[in-house]
């Protein structure tokens, strides 16, 4: 898997640079009132790629963080209910409630009499 990702890395690398020496002409960049004049366009695409790299980043982390959380929590309640097990194993067997449903038979005795 980590093959396939640097493979799409480089890729991605090399069409920025294409298109950075194939679009060297300068911009006006305009953002509320700010102007910033005589921009290189690969310039605005580099920087524009890096803050996608950067958010990428931040929402992948913010994703990784949560699943580890939940994964040590998971852990400890796996832990704990393993040390329930090895002082009693009788007792996690007992403290589950009976949910069964009771079967109604004297409809069945009946239509088998028929």
């Amino acid at each position: 898997m980590s093959r396939v990702i640097l493979v799409v890395v480089i890729i991605l690398a090399l069409l920025l640079a294409i298109f950075g020496a194939q679009n060297y002409q300068r911009v006006d960049i305009t953002f509320t009132n700010m102007t910033i004049h005589a921009v290189p366009l690969y310039a605005v695409m580099l920087v524009s790629v890096l803050v996608g790299i950067l958010l990428a980043t931040i929402i992948g982390a913010r994703s990784r963080i949560s699943g580890r959380l939940q994964r040590r929590k998971l852990e400890k309640q796996i832990a704990d209910l393993n040390q329930q097990l090895a002082k009693s194993p009788a007792a996690l067997v007992t403290d589950v409630p009976d949910k069964t449903v009771p079967i109604d038979t004297s409809s069945r005795q009946q239509q088998q009499q028929r």
